[in-house]
């Protein structure tokens, strides 16, 4: 056992030292852990992002699509085209302008 001599001063300096490494690791295993909670916090919060601006895609898509195919079905049952009106042609009034309006007295008794 050619070795050094352990004393009590070198037997501290070395479990000091010791500590000091764990602490230095531990030190980078907890920014290590931080930074991947915030890539997943980020991930999670771009991932709902997306599944918003999908959502909000989607439904006016989705309207469109739905009256599409029911115009599709009504023209197939029709078996002709549509005739379109010309643009600036003048609608007729509705025909409930010649009833008087009830008032909102009338409509609480």
């Amino acid at each position: 056992m050619g070795g050094v001599i352990d004393t009590p001063l070198r037997h501290i300096e070395r479990v000091a030292t010791d500590q000091l490494l764990q602490a230095k690791e531990d030190a980078v295993l907890s920014t290590s852990a931080r930074a991947r909670l915030l890539l997943t916090e980020n991930a999670a919060s771009q991932s709902r992002l997306a599944a918003a601006l999908s959502h909000e895609l989607n439904s006016p898509v989705g309207a469109l699509n739905s009256t599409l195919q029911t115009l599709l079905l009504l023209f197939q049952k029709r078996k002709s085209p549509p005739r379109i009106r010309p643009l600036g042609r003048t609608f007729p009034r509705s025909r409930s302008h010649r009833f008087g309006r009830v008032s909102p007295s009338e409509n609480d008794r």
